[in-house]
């Protein structure tokens, strides 16, 4: 992943996700030309969708100005999100994130919080383990808190928020 660009992490891991035939055709991306290895102009339609559907999956993350950058020269924050990307290309009903949050710096976390907010308004579903509470109040529609291994409650943000249970659990007070 961290020797090539964003646009070809994209590509291989909409091959990975896509249901294709035995062609030997090997693909390249050059710009934004798509080229097989025998420079024939026949290009298999699967091939000439899976490169717009690799574009589309870095659009949806905001990393469409950055597809021939090599993934090892991106931000840590543009790297989490070529990482929901390349989750996107495989199409999963449910996306699991384990505090995508982690070791971003507080510039980098408003644009990873609007990915993930333009994802769940696409329809795409995230389930999200994340310690920044003022992003999961942002993002979440149900909450659910644990303490101790012990799950506390799974409500709204508002009313987890408003929890007694919650409140003593982490505000340091003994339940």
């Amino acid at each position: 992943m961290e020797r090539i660009t964003s646009r070809q992490n994209s590509v291989v891991a909409q091959y990975r996700a896509a249901a294709h035939g035995d062609s030997g055709d090997v693909l390249l991306l050059d710009g934004a030309h798509l080229v097989n290895d025998a420079l024939t102009a026949r290009i298999p339609l699967q091939h000439v969708m899976v490169a717009a559907e690799s574009q589309d999956v870095l659009e949806r993350v905001r990393l469409s100005d950055r597809p021939s950058t090599v993934a090892g020269a991106l931000s840590h924050g543009e790297k989490r999100k070529l990482e929901i990307a390349l989750l996107l290309a495989a199409r999963p009903r449910v996306m699991l994130l384990d505090e995508p949050m982690a070791g971003m710096s507080a510039e980098e976390v408003p644009a990873l919080v609007d990915v993930v907010r333009g994802l769940t308004a696409d329809g795409q579903s995230v389930l999200m383990v994340e310690h920044h509470m003022d992003v999961v109040l942002d993002l979440a529609d149900r909450v659910a808190v644990m303490h101790h291994g012990a799950l506390l409650v799974v409500d709204t943000p508002d009313a987890v928020m408003a929890n007694r249970t919650v409140q003593e659990a982490y505000l340091g007070e003994d339940l």
